[in-house]
């Protein structure tokens, strides 16, 4: 038997159909590693220039979240399985508020593509 710990697993509902729902696994690999988007895609980024093969760089994070998503997929069968690389964007800005009455706060590093901080990976 094997173990992983995915540093987020979020378990969704996806709708596929007009009436039919699909449970999802969505396994999300966080890393600080940072890019910017006004520079590279995140193609560019990953692939050489072939896109034959990942860069060296990124293999390791690729092969992590691989091997989780087939520890996953062997432990629900039922479910969708999907893998994802969260890494800062540094062409982003993302504002917050603390809330303490200061107003809204920015920092650079917010969301990676689509606004949603994730990449896709399998």
């Amino acid at each position: 038997s094997f173990y992983v710990r995915p540093d987020i697993l979020d378990k969704i509902t996806v709708k596929t159909g007009e009436d039919t729902n699909v449970t999802e696994l969505r396994i999300i690999e966080v890393k600080s590693k940072s890019w910017d988007s006004s520079r590279d895609t995140v193609e560019s980024k990953m692939w050489t220039a072939n896109k034959k093969s990942i860069k060296s760089l990124y293999l390791p994070y690729i092969q992590d979240i691989a091997f989780q998503s087939l520890v996953c997929r062997a432990a629900y069968p039922d479910l969708r399985v999907s893998s994802w690389l969260m890494m800062p964007d540094r062409a982003k800005k993302m504002k917050y508020n603390n809330n303490s009455g200061s107003g809204g706060h920015e920092h650079h590093g917010g969301n990676l593509a689509n606004g949603n901080g994730m990449v896709p990976t399998g």
